[in-house]
């Protein structure tokens, strides 16, 4: 009889939860993601059974334990890199349903993990020989270019006003973000990133003083990449020509240069368009918008090639900022 009144309260408490909660309350520690079709799993988390298993082993040892699986936990963030929207499509998930304060907390604790960790290893700027032979090889059938390896550019990733240094953010469109730069190669891969910059600043200063001009400047061995008219002609970036008369070899080129430069935008359309975050406003810090824009260049890479490795160290002699090697390959064309 001394456990019937405890066992009694207990029932009716568990009775005054409502069902919907209950439900969620189970779903939080029993769920199986993976219950559902490849398909349906890329489609809803940016990336394959596989991928998902490798992200959340490599990340597992930098997680405290918690009443909401790891697994649930590592899906709702992916969840919110695919959708960008928190309502509706996480907090309202059947899968795991979180109030927004949750998910903001698993945010914080994954994100700066995911950063730390799959940036490393999935974003490589590192091309070996074989690298840039296949991507020129497929840059010259493609786009009928010699030696090209990479396409430069730059994107804007919207986000909401800063408390300090707002004006930097304000970018020429009217609202606030990040400039970022990437470049990437052939397969779309990105093989360098910059998020670190306000919206208000320039592609062609970023570039200027980014490690990857520095690295990329003494490693491509006479190979080129490819950028628009916002940067500066250089011994190993090619531009096109400013104000090129119709049947000239400078118009002959810069034709092929704009249909080349296509590769970008294929990129930044694949990349924004898997991970729509990236096309919402981010309302977080600039810091750590930074590092959702780094994470989701890495699973971008891991779906693309989940098993690239590189390192390989290639030296370089540069001339005359290039002019002469463009205005040998326009010649040529």
């Amino acid at each position: 009889m001394a456990y019937v009144i405890p066992i009694a309260c207990f029932e009716a408490r568990r009775n005054d939860i409502p069902l919907d909660t209950r439900k969620s309350m189970h779903l939080k520690c029993n769920t199986c993601i993976f219950n559902i079709s490849d398909q349906s799993f890329v489609k809803y988390y940016g990336i394959n059974k596989a991928t998902f298993k490798s992200v959340l082993k490599a990340v597992k040892p930098y997680l405290r334990a918690s009443p909401i699986s790891h697994p649930i936990q590592l899906a709702i963030v992916l969840r919110y890199l695919v959708t960008g929207c928190i309502e509706l499509a996480v907090a309202h998930d059947y899968r795991a349903k979180i109030d927004s304060d949750t998910l903001g907390k698993i945010l914080n604790t994954f994100i700066p993990v995911l950063d730390g960790i799959l940036c490393q290893d999935a974003i490589s700027i590192q091309m070996s020989k074989h690298q840039m032979l296949t991507s020129s090889i497929n840059f010259l059938k493609k786009y009928e270019l010699p030696r090209v390896v990479a396409c430069l550019f730059g994107t804007h990733v919207q986000i909401k006003k800063p408390l300090k240094n707002c004006s930097a953010f304000l970018n020429k469109k009217g609202f606030y973000s990040l400039n970022v730069m990437l470049v990437c190669n052939d397969n779309m891969e990105i093989i360098a990133n910059d998020a670190t910059f306000p919206g208000s600043c320039r592609d062609s200063a970023i570039w200027k003083i980014s490690r990857a001009r520095e690295l990329l400047s003494v490693t491509l061995n006479g190979h080129f990449i490819l950028a628009d008219s916002n940067y500066a002609q250089e011994s190993f970036v090619l531009t096109p020509y400013k104000s090129a008369k119709v049947g000239t070899y400078q118009h002959t080129f810069n034709a092929k240069h704009t249909r080349a430069r296509i590769v970008f935008e294929r990129t930044i359309g694949v990349l924004k368009s898997r991970f729509l975050c990236l096309q919402r406003c981010l309302r977080y810090e600039p810091s750590f918008c930074c590092m959702i824009v780094n994470v989701c260049c890495a699973l971008h890479n891991l779906r693309r090639a989940p098993n690239v490795t590189i390192n390989d160290d290639i030296e370089f002699e540069g001339d005359d900022n290039g002019q002469r090697d463009r205005d040998e390959i326009a010649q040529s064309l």
